[in-house]
């Protein structure tokens, strides 16, 4: 929102398709399906559509990777266009429904579930270069990362309390 205040949309557009154009080859170099952008956020999945013959745990796995490299890739470019870009990821780790979704003369090929809404609070709540998963996510990978506690705090949509980790990278 800050970019589009201060930049024409055709710079937006040039920013966004510059970032985009690094992140898509961060996420298929770990094996991610790009689900869609939605504005200037991307929505991957793993083990869809294909399941790749991996554990749910690689997925969770995977799916840490990439966002480290993500961020990483992102604060160390050189590329002007980039600067002032501040990035929060947000993983969930759990099953959905993967298909198409829509009415007849519209569908799209999409996940839905509440492992899909909690990623999205999860990115919601991240700060600039934070990347915040779920408890589940965190079980999976607790002896490949290191993860700060977060305090519990609710989301909407959701009545239970959400406990989740910032990964350290």
């Amino acid at each position: 929102t800050s970019l589009s205040e201060s930049k024409s949309a055709a710079e937006v557009v040039d920013i966004l398709n510059t970032y985009f154009e690094l992140m898509v080859a961060i996420i298929t170099k770990h094996n991610g399906t790009i689900n869609k952008f939605i504005g200037d956020a991307i929505m991957v999945l793993y083990g869809a559509p294909i399941r790749q013959n991996l554990s749910t745990q690689e997925q969770a796995i995977l799916s840490v990777k990439t966002a480290i490299e993500m961020q990483e890739t992102i604060k160390s470019s050189s590329d002007q266009r980039l600067e002032g870009l501040l990035v929060g990821i947000g993983i969930s780790t759990g099953f959905s429904v993967v298909g198409n979704i829509g009415a007849r003369r519209h569908k799209d090929y999409t996940a839905i579930g509440d492992k899909i809404n909690l990623a999205a609070r999860l990115q919601g709540k991240a700060e600039a270069f934070e990347i915040i998963v779920d408890q589940k996510t965190k079980e999976y990978c607790e002896d490949k990362f290191e993860f700060d506690a977060l305090e519990p705090f609710q989301v909407k949509g959701k009545q239970e309390t959400i406990r989740a980790f910032k990964v350290n990278y």
